[in-house]
């Protein structure tokens, strides 16, 4: 009875007669198995990259299980660490962090900018597996004439253990202000 009834519904019939959209039909299903067809094609591309990823990482891990480090290795690395470590200033608390980056950011940044502002921005607490660090973010803003600008990129030295410039903005045309936001590290004292 349902089946006699969808052949006599008026769609059926329509459908039956008019060309056009039986075109139109096998158009949208023709879009439609492209569609599909292209999301499988996609699925199984991603699929296949982190594979060959995965399989890369997996062999390099197999090489490095199969390398020793020497003990010799092994000692400098842990010489090497232990004087990183005891580059970095102590701090018995994050206040006093605080304080300390603050009164360094004056000596080497607030002394040669003109009106400087300093910001603290914030204190975070860095916890390694023994060790923990207070890394404290300053921000400095003011006026910087153009030729201490060499003096005060000369404070940012790459090697420096505590401390790291995050941004540096400079505007020589009008104002001559400056910006310089840094990360200074202290070393929780026991």
């Amino acid at each position: 009875m349902k089946m006699r009834f969808l052949k006599d519904s008026h769609l059926i019939k329509e459908l039956r007669n008019n060309r056009r959209l039986q075109w139109l039909l096998l158009a949208c299903f023709f879009i439609l198995a492209l569609s599909f067809s292209k999301k499988m094609a996609d699925t199984v591309s991603a699929n296949t990259l982190d594979l060959k990823r995965q399989s890369t990482l997996l062999a390099r891990l197999k090489l490095a299980g199969t390398n020793s480090v020497s003990d010799a290795d092994r000692l400098e690395l842990v010489k090497q660490y232990q004087l990183s470590l005891e580059s970095i200033p102590l701090a018995s608390s994050s206040g006093v962090a605080e304080a300390q980056a603050l009164s360094v950011n004056e000596e080497r940044i607030g002394q040669l900018i003109e009106k400087p502002r300093t910001n603290l921005v914030g204190v975070e607490r860095l916890e390694n597996i023994n060790v923990v660090f207070f890394q404290v973010r300053i921000e400095t803003t003011g006026r910087l004439e153009e030729q201490q600008l060499i003096e005060l990129l000369s404070q940012f030295d790459e090697n420096a253990d505590n401390f790291r410039l995050i941004s540096f903005q400079y505007k020589p045309d009008s104002s001559y202000s400056v910006s310089v936001v840094g990360d200074y590290l202290f070393r929780e004292s026991n």
